[in-house]
């Protein structure tokens, strides 16, 4: 019998199919503990609440959403592009300051809340025909307000009250990654981890007899989002 030979059979190639441009929805949760330092005072040389001088956190979290557009190329299964998106992040949360109930009953109030945020990042990532897995970096904004506020509300006036408030848009870093599948020609589906890091609110204010008192809010984010885009 004659022997037979099999041609080994070519690999077909990969296609451009993530590359070209794109804008979607999202929507998801965020959460964040603030970190909030006990207001001081150069002024008077002691803390607001002396002696109970620790940090203590805030606990705020919320919906978020928006909107996202970006471009991708790419290289065999290699898929890098950039990316920018813009919503809502509704973190909130007010609690009274743990150092105030040691003497006067939880008269020390601090705050929290954030609305409008955006991300400009870069994306890299391992895609097949219909899957993309990728991670992301790049720089992120949030306009955030923070206040402590001592206005005798609530249990035992002590020798102050203290008014303090900030409202700014913070500029920090972020880093994170998802899944995105293709469910037809020009759409797709994600879901998305986050975290952003926005560094401090520095806040500052007055007590009754004029004293200046500093303290800052330390804000990290952890976001997850799901979305819908539309590729051109």
């Amino acid at each position: 019998m004659p022997e037979e030979t099999v041609d080994a059979m070519p690999l077909a190639p990969v296609t451009s199919t993530w590359a070209g441009g794109y804008v979607g929805l999202f929507a998801g949760y965020g959460w964040s503990e603030v970190d909030v330092s006990e207001p001081y005072s150069d002024d008077a040389g002691f803390f607001f609440n002396d002696p109970y001088t620790d940090d203590f956190s805030l606990d705020a979290d919320g919906f978020f959403g928006g909107v996202t557009a970006g471009y991708n190329w790419q290289a065999g299964n290699i898929v890098f592009g950039v990316e920018g998106e813009i919503g809502y992040l509704d973190l909130d949360e007010s609690d009274v300051d743990p150092n105030s109930t040691e003497i006067y009953g939880g008269d020390t109030v601090a705050s929290f809340d954030s609305d409008l945020y955006g991300a400009v990042t870069a994306r890299l990532g391992f895609g097949t025909d219909r899957i993309l897995i990728y991670g992301k970096g790049g720089v992120a904004f949030l306009n955030a307000e923070g206040s402590i506020v001592d206005d005798c509300d609530t249990g035992a006036c002590g020798l102050g009250l203290i008014d303090m408030h900030e409202d700014e848009t913070l500029t920090g870093w972020t880093i994170g990654g998802g899944l995105e599948v293709l469910v037809s020609d020009a759409w797709s589906i994600k879901g998305e981890y986050m975290y952003m890091d926005f560094g401090n609110l520095d806040l500052d204010g007055t007590d009754s007899f004029g004293n200046t008192y500093d303290s800052s809010m330390d804000v990290d984010v952890h976001t997850v989002k799901l979305g819908l885009n539309y590729r051109f």
